[in-house]
């Protein structure tokens, strides 16, 4: 497998899915809501992983 950035979510499918892809060799970046909770996720699948806060603001009232 390429060495690959693959971004996915700190939620079960999302943690399976890189553990899947990281053991094929992929580098991975996890991203979630919690920048705490993103690291530790990604620093149990691997060395190497990355984790990151992103959030999404689906209302314009909630980033005033």
């Amino acid at each position: 497998m390429p060495t690959d950035h693959v971004v996915l979510g700190t939620g079960a499918i999302g943690r399976a899915i890189a553990e899947t892809l990281a053991d094929a060799g992929a580098r991975v970046a996890v991203v979630g809501r919690d920048a705490n909770r993103a690291s530790d996720c990604a620093a149990a699948i691997s060395p190497e992983a990355r984790g990151y806060a992103w959030a999404v603001f689906t209302s314009p009232s909630a980033v005033r």
